[in-house]
């Protein structure tokens, strides 16, 4: 099925007939209740400079995301593909057609969603795009990716609950009027031919709270697996990022709690799991940790990357205990969910053994208990 980020028609109709204001700053005057954590600045072309602030308390998925993507210049080169005047301008679209994203997708960050996020749908409003339905949006809520609106108009009758808002135009509310000014749609969907798309140069976002401050990984522990008859992983565990998954690895390690526990779900291309005391993912230590991760509230810069050992947990955020899991090749789509906390540094060919030598009984990985490759130890020092 064709995946297009776009706003529900419904609430387009409703929104398209809403007037335009006078006001030159943001939904707000340019001022917030909300803490900044980022600043952006959107270079458009032929058009001028839009600069926001963005609130990582409020939205913190969203806004490290929009952070990484544009400061890895995704954006540079893209357009705004769709525009209708009286409501909103949405760009970040490779394909420039609102089917395209990037590599994963991220958590929707809104009430309907679970998430305390207050952010109206203001003028001067930045908010993520994603899919949708009039009748089943609930299986959409979390297929935002890259693709971004700019509310020119109040619209928070239609859209607050439904979108992840994260920021605020500070200055250039004037460029975000010219252009859906000068836009012309080719139909009542805002839909801009690919010739007249106005371009963005550049988006970069600076960091100005300690909290997002972005850490460089310390290797504060080495761990070593031994796996029966396959061998040897090496990792370093960075506590100086997640402190609280690695002091709770390392306890159990070193307390033998591993020794004779197995890998019970193996799916090659993705991640190997263990750790379960029963050997079926339903058993744990006993006692449950906080999860380290940003959509629980506490920054993780560790992507989960080729060779990232992590926490598995329940639904609950707080709920990983003894069960991790080693990324077999790259998932970002775990990226901000789970507690990454280390690295393997030597053995990623036994990995890459037990990945490909399993066979899982169904779709979700599950090995049969007498194939379980078994861990006959794990050890954690420190360095």
């Amino acid at each position: 099925m064709k995946k297009i980020f776009a706003l529900i028609f419904a609430i387009i109709s409703f929104c398209v007939l809403v007037s335009c204001g006078d006001n030159e700053n943001g939904g707000n005057g340019g001022s917030s209740e909300f803490e900044t954590t980022h600043k952006a600045i959107i270079e458009i072309e032929n058009y001028g400079t839009i600069k926001l602030d963005l609130y990582g308390k409020e939205a913190p998925v969203t806004v490290v995301n929009f952070a990484k993507l544009a400061n890895s210049g995704f954006y540079n080169g893209l357009t705004f593909h769709r525009i209708i005047e009286g409501f909103m301008m949405q760009g970040g679209c490779p394909k420039g057609d609102g089917t395209g994203g990037a590599d994963a997708d991220i958590m929707g960050e809104f009430s309907k969603n679970g998430v305390d996020n207050k952010i109206s749908h203001k003028r001067g409003v930045i908010s993520m795009a994603r899919s949708g339905h009039p009748q089943y949006d609930y299986y959409f809520y979390d297929t935002a990716s890259s693709q971004f609106f700019i509310v020119q108009e109040d619209a928070s009758a239609s859209l607050d609950g439904n979108y992840a808002g994260f920021g605020m135009v500070t200055e250039g509310m004037e460029v975000v009027d010219n252009i859906c000014k000068s836009a012309r749609p080719s139909d009542n969907n805002g839909t801009i031919p690919k010739a007249a798309q106005p371009i963005i140069k550049s988006i970069s976002v600076t960091t100005v709270s300690p909290d997002f401050e972005e850490k460089t990984p310390q290797a504060t522990h080495e761990a070593v697996i031994e796996i029966e008859n396959y061998g040897t992983i090496k990792l370093d565990l960075y506590g100086n990022i997640a402190p609280i998954t690695v002091e709770n690895f390392a306890k159990l390690a070193n307390q033998g709690f591993y020794n004779g526990l197995t890998f019970h779900r193996i799916i090659e291309g993705f991640m190997m799991q263990g750790g379960c005391p029963k050997g079926d993912g339903t058993g744990d230590s006993g006692t449950d940790i906080k999860g380290e991760f940003l959509a629980n509230g506490i920054f993780n810069s560790i992507d989960h990357k080729r060779g990232v050992i992590a926490m598995a947990r329940g639904n609950e955020p707080d709920s990983a205990s003894s069960q991790f899991f080693i990324v077999h090749k790259d998932s970002p789509h775990l990226n901000y969910n789970y507690a990454a906390f280390g690295m393997v540094t030597e053995g990623l060919e036994v990995v890459d053994k037990v990945c490909t030598d399993a066979k899982p009984t169904d779709n979700n990985g599950t090995i049969a208990k007498d194939q379980q490759p078994k861990i006959v130890s794990i050890t954690v020092t420190e360095k």
